[in-house]
C-alpha cells in the first residue's frame, strides 16, 4: 500500500517536471524513429497535465481541449470516438512522461496540423500554384500563403480550436480584411513594391506597426512565391489570446508630401494608418507644371483621412475667404481640440470623430459619454464586448468589420444615442437602414453624380474602375487616353489646372470612399459642394443650386434627382422631426445647406 502511495504521488509531480521539460521543449522535436512512437492512455495526458497552464491563454490546457472542436465535434467523433487527442497532434507519448521526448512539442511548425486539415478546408486555405506559375494569373489571394505554412496558431488556439470563435471567423472571412478576392490582395502580387506592403500584405503590416510606423525599404517578397496574403489574425493580434492581445499602436503620422501627424486614435490607431490615404492637397500643391502631369491619386477607402480632415482638396479659394459667418479654412478644418497639431480655432467639430476618446466624456451628446476608449473605428466597427450602463447590449459580431449583419447591434449600442428619430419617424433597428442610412447614401452619390457630370464641359471623362480614372476626350474620344494636360490645351491657367486637377482629386478621393457620408459628414458635402462649384464655371460663386436644379438629372425611374421648394424642410430640421418640403429632393437637401427651423441657407453652401 506504501508503494502504490509512493507511486501515486510521483505521478501527480509530473505536470510540473511536464512544464519544465516536457511538451515546451524546443529539442524534443520528433525525428527518425521517435516520430512513430508508441501511444498512451490519452487520461495518463490528461492527468499529468490537468493542472498546466497554457502560456499564451493563460487558461487551463485540459480544460481547454475537452471543450474544443478537436474533442467534440461530431465529424470528428465520428472518425474518432474518443476525440483527437493530445498525441493526435504531440505524437505518441511513450517515451514522454513527463520528462522525456515527444514527438512534436510543437505540432504547428511540425506540419502535424495539414496531416488532418490540408484535405478538409477550403481551397482560401491553401497555397497550391506551383512554383513555376505565372504569378499574373493568380486571382485570389489564400488565408495560409507561403510563408504562413506551419503557422496555423497566426490564426488558430490549437487548444481550444476555435469553437468559441467560430462566429467571428467566418465574419472576418466575408469581411474586406479577409474576403480572398478582395481587390485589396488579390489585384495584384503586392508583396513586390515597399510602397504597397505596409497595406497590402499581412506580413509587411506587421512590420509597420511593431516598428512604430517606420515605411519599409525593402519587400519580404521570395523567389518562387506567387501568393498573396489577406490581412490575417496576426496582423492586429500578436498572438491567438486575441481578445487580449491587440497591437499596441502608436500615433500615425500620415505620410504625405507634407507629413501630417493625426490625433491619436486610441486602439483605432492600428484602422488609421492604413485608411489615411496616400497622397493630399500638399501632393497636388507640389506638381510643378500642370500642362504635363499624372493624376495625383488618392489611394482608397481614406475613411479616417476624412473623419480627421486631412485628405480633401481645399485650395479653390484662400483661406481667409469669408464664406457666411465663418472663413472658407475654418469650415474645412478639424476644430483644434480634436486636433492641438492641424486643428483651428473655430473649426469643424464632429461628435463621431471623439468616439472612442476622453472627448466623449464632455460631448453634449449624454447618452454616448461612456464610449470613452478604443477611438472611432473601434467603437462603431469591432466593438464586440461593448456593454451599455446598464450592463446589457453585447454586439453578437465584430470581425465583419461593415455593418450589414450587426446593423441592429450598431445602432443599438452607438447610434441610437444620438439618432433617435428622422423625419419624424422614431428610428429602430428595424428601420435605421431604411428611413436614415439609406437615404443619406443615395444623396451623397447623386451629389457625386452631379459633380462627375460637370467634367464634360473640360472634355474629361471619369472611369472609377480604370485607373488613372480621368481621360482625355479631346485627345481621344473613346477614352482610353489620360489626361495630362490639366491646363486644356492653355484654356486655364496654372492655378485653375491644379483646381481641375484638385475637384477630380474630389470625385475619386469620395468614389473610393463609399462610407463617407457617415465618417465626415459636414466636411463631404463641403467638398462636394465647392467641387461642382468649381467646375461648374471655374470660379467658387455659390452657383451650385443652379447648376443642380438646371443638370436634368434623372434616377433610374426618370425622376429629377434635383429639385428646389421654398424650404428645405417643414416643421423643422429632420432630427427635430421636420420632414422634406414637397418639391424638395433628398439630393438637393444635401448638396445645399439648411437651418434647424428647415430654411434653406444663406449662402447656400452647406
Amino acid at each position: 500500500m506504501q508503494m502504490r502511495r509512493l507511486a501515486i504521488m510521483l505521478f501527480c509531480m509530473l505536470p510540473l517536471a511536464a512544464l519544465m521539460y516536457g511538451c515546451g521543449s524546443s529539442n524534443k522535436e520528433g525525428t527518425g524513429t521517435l516520430a512513430s512512437t508508441a501511444t498512451v492512455d490519452e487520461a495518463t495526458c490528461r492527468i499529468c497535465h490537468a493542472t498546466t497552464i497554457e502560456p499564451v491563454t493563460s487558461s487551463n490546457i485540459v480544460t481547454d481541449y475537452l471543450a474544443s472542436a478537436h474533442n467534440l465535434t461530431p465529424d470528428v467523433r465520428a472518425a474518432y470516438p474518443n476525440g483527437i487527442g493530445c498525441q493526435g497532434c504531440h505524437g505518441g507519448g511513450a517515451q514522454h512522461n513527463g520528462v522525456g521526448p515527444i514527438p512534436y512539442p510543437n505540432p504547428d511548425s511540425a506540419g502535424q496540423c495539414f496531416t488532418c486539415h490540408q484535405s478538409h478546408l477550403s481551397a482560401a486555405h491553401y497555397y497550391t500554384m506551383s512554383s513555376t506559375q505565372d504569378p499574373n494569373a493568380q486571382t485570389n489571394a489564400e488565408f495560409v500563403s507561403k510563408n504562413y505554412q506551419n503557422s496555423c496558431t497566426s490564426c488558430h488556439d490549437p487548444h481550444k480550436a476555435d469553437k468559441a470563435d467560430a462566429q467571428e471567423r467566418s465574419d472576418w472571412a466575408g469581411s474586406g480584411h479577409g474576403d480572398v478576392t478582395s481587390p485589396a490582395w488579390s489585384t495584384e502580387d503586392f508583396k513586390q513594391s515597399t510602397s504597397c506592403i505596409r497595406c497590402h500584405t499581412a506580413t509587411g503590416f506587421k512590420n509597420f506597426v511593431t516598428s512604430n510606423w517606420t515605411l519599409p525599404t525593402t519587400t519580404w517578397a521570395t523567389a518562387g512565391d506567387p501568393t498573396r496574403q489577406v490581412l490575417a489574425c496576426d496582423a492586429c493580434h500578436s498572438n491567438y489570446n486575441f481578445k487580449n492581445s491587440v497591437r499596441s499602436a502608436g500615433q500615425f503620422t500620415a505620410p504625405y508630401k507634407v507629413a501630417w501627424k493625426l490625433p491619436d486614435a486610441s486602439t483605432s490607431n492600428i484602422c488609421v494608418a492604413c485608411h489615411t490615404g496616400r497622397v493630399n492637397q500638399s501632393d497636388i500643391n507640389a506638381v510643378a507644371d500642370f500642362s504635363n502631369a499624372g493624376f495625383q491619386n488618392s489611394h482608397y477607402m481614406a475613411a479616417a483621412g476624412l473623419m480627421y480632415m486631412s485628405v480633401g482638396y481645399t485650395g479653390f479659394v484662400p483661406g481667409s475667404t469669408v464664406i457666411g459667418a465663418s472663413t472658407y479654412a475654418k469650415s474645412l478644418t478639424i476644430d483644434n481640440v480634436s486636433d492641438t497639431v492641424n486643428g483651428i480655432a473655430g473649426g469643424v467639430t464632429s461628435t463621431h470623430r471623439k468616439f472612442g476618446t476622453s472627448l466623449m466624456a464632455t460631448d453634449s451628446h449624454a447618452a454616448g459619454q461612456f464610449m470613452v476608449e478604443g477611438g472611432p473605428c473601434v467603437t462603431c466597427h469591432m466593438n464586440a464586448n461593448w456593454v451599455d450602463n446598464a450592463g446589457t447590449a453585447k454586439r453578437t459580431t465584430s470581425h465583419d468589420i461593415g455593418f450589414a449583419n450587426n446593423i441592429g447591434d450598431v445602432f443599438t449600442q452607438v447610434c441610437s444615442k444620438c439618432h433617435t428619430s428622422e423625419g419624424g419617424v422614431a428610428l429602430t433597428t428595424a428601420n435605421f437602414q431604411t428611413v436614415f442610412l439609406t437615404p443619406n447614401k443615395e444623396a451623397f452619390q447623386d451629389a457625386l453624380q452631379l459633380a462627375i457630370a460637370q467634367l464634360a464641359q473640360y472634355n474629361i471623362s471619369y472611369n472609377p474602375n480604370a485607373y488613372p480614372y480621368f481621360y482625355d476626350l479631346a485627345k481621344d474620344p473613346t477614352g482610353a487616353t489620360a489626361v495630362k494636360d490639366w491646363t486644356r490645351s492653355g484654356k486655364l491657367t496654372q492655378a485653375n489646372a491644379k483646381n481641375l486637377m484638385g475637384a477630380c482629386y474630389n470625385i475619386n478621393l469620395l468614389t473610393k470612399e463609399p462610407g463617407a457620408y457617415v465618417h465626415a459628414r459636414t466636411y463631404t458635402r463641403r467638398l462636394i459642394y465647392d467641387t461642382i462649384d468649381f467646375l461648374d464655371d471655374g470660379v467658387i460663386n455659390l452657383s451650385v443650386g443652379t447648376t443642380a436644379v438646371n443638370s436634368g438629372l434623372k434616377d433610374s425611374a426618370g425622376n429629377l434627382l434635383f429639385t428646389k421648394a421654398a424650404t428645405a424642410y417643414t416643421g423643422g430640421a429632420p432630427y427635430l422631426g421636420g420632414t422634406l418640403t414637397p418639391g424638395t429632393s433628398e439630393a438637393m437637401a444635401y448638396i445645399l445647406g439648411w437651418t434647424s427651423s428647415g430654411a434653406w441657407s444663406s449662402p447656400e453652401r452647406p
